[in-house]
């Protein structure tokens, strides 16, 4: 690794931008509702989120229990693992246990300490199902109020432009819930809110679909 030679100083970019990408973007996000305040000494211009990650507790923890079809694919499992994990570490006073079988607090273990890949292995290997790993419909209780707050996409604390895109032939994350998404940051009054819908572009090709768009925002952001 090279360092920087002794004596010598570089210049402090204060200026930055929030990028991400699916899960990524989900994160670009949150960071947008927080950056101004948690860094003033720092100038936040903005965020770009291509297929952002949004209605995550609906999708993973307020339609799921003991009686969760076993044919939700490995990696859906995997990331309802991560999910979870989050909310522990988020809400460590909160009893998540009370809705674990034992088999599903094992697999909560694992995705603490597990890479994603690694995870997907290891949902296939040892067959974990969302409905063997819950006692209880996570519907139930005061879990529908509290995961919400820590893992859906807020809808205030903008105070800098952001760049939704999202593909039409999107599976993994169906375009709906950008739309969805959109609808909601305009209906709580959100400004400087740019979406853009890229034609037989899915989660991954959006990237690329969307690059000459976010590269020219991006750029108009440092001037």
């Amino acid at each position: 690794m090279s360092s920087a030679p002794r004596g010598r100083s570089f210049p402090r970019c204060a200026d930055w931008v929030a990028i991400g990408h699916s899960q990524g973007g989900h994160a670009a996000l949150f960071t947008a509702t927080l950056a101004t305040d948690y860094a003033p000494d720092l100038r936040y211009l903005g965020a770009v989120a291509p297929a952002p990650a949004s209605d995550i507790a609906e999708q993973y923890v307020e339609g799921v229990g003991p009686g969760t079809p076993d044919d939700v694919p490995a990696g859906g499992v995997a990331y309802f693992g991560y999910v979870l994990r989050g909310l522990k570490e988020a809400r460590p006073a909160f009893d998540l246990a009370g809705y674990h079988t034992r088999s599903g607090a094992a697999f909560i273990e694992q995705a603490e300490r597990l890479c994603l890949r690694e995870l997907v292995d290891h949902v296939a290997e040892k067959g974990v199902t969302i409905g063997d790993s819950l006692r209880e419909p996570m519907s139930e209780g005061t879990l529908p109020v509290v995961a919400p707050q820590v893992i859906d996409v807020p809808l205030e604390g903008y105070q800098r432009p952001v760049f939704l895109a999202h593909g039409n032939t999107d599976v993994d994350l169906p375009l709906a819930l950008s739309e969805a998404l959109v609808r909601e940051l305009e209906a709580a009054g959100v400004q400087g809110l740019t979406f853009r819908v890229y034609d037989r572009s899915d989660r991954r090709t959006v990237l690329a679909a969307s690059l000459a768009d976010t590269a020219l925002y991006v750029e108009a952001l440092f001037r």
